[in-house]
């Protein structure tokens, strides 16, 4: 269960550090995106996001920005 609520805003590289990011960073480690839960969206997010995104057969734009759409399918897995 993750320790971090989920985020209600986009969260995107460069944008307020905090629980917002780390909930995303600690559900990148969970689907086997590893990175280091910081709570800064930095490049190595920016490019475990990518990655996801390119992974989820066009299900997702490929936008390296984390919104409702990226949050839902993140949940989904």
């Amino acid at each position: 269960e993750c320790p971090y609520q989920e985020p209600s805003v986009t969260l995107f590289k460069g944008c307020q550090k905090g629980d917002s990011v780390k909930w995303l960073q600690w559900h990148l480690n969970r689907l086997g995106y590893i990175c280091e839960i910081d709570g800064s969206f930095g490049g190595a997010t920016e490019k475990l996001v990518e990655e996801l995104q390119k992974n989820s057969n066009g299900q997702l734009a490929v936008d390296k920005r984390v919104g409702k759409l990226t949050r839902a399918y993140i949940n989904s897995l």
